[in-house]
């Protein structure tokens, strides 16, 4: 749980991003993610995270960061994961 909470002190002050990083144009000569993967993920690991937290704790603060990603998440131009 100390690791939970940690991660989520952390999620509780990740910087969305306006506008979100663009995904790359050829998505399979990226060789270790792009920056676009990398923040779709972390907005949705930051989600489930917090939404979590919120969940054992019963902090409204995790509540609404988690819900400020979920809305981020879902104002990307594609939600998909390139790399599959």
């Amino acid at each position: 749980m100390a690791d939970l909470l940690a991660r989520g002190h952390r999620y509780l002050y990740f910087q969305i991003k306006d506008p979100a990083p663009m995904p790359p144009s050829h998505p399979r000569y990226v060789l270790n993610g792009s920056e676009a993967d990398r923040y779709y993920s972390e907005l949705t690991e930051g989600a489930l995270t917090l939404a979590f937290l919120y969940q054992m704790t019963g902090d409204t603060a995790y509540a609404k960061k988690g819900i400020a990603l979920a809305i981020a998440m879902s104002d990307l131009v594609d939600w998909t994961n390139s790399r599959t």
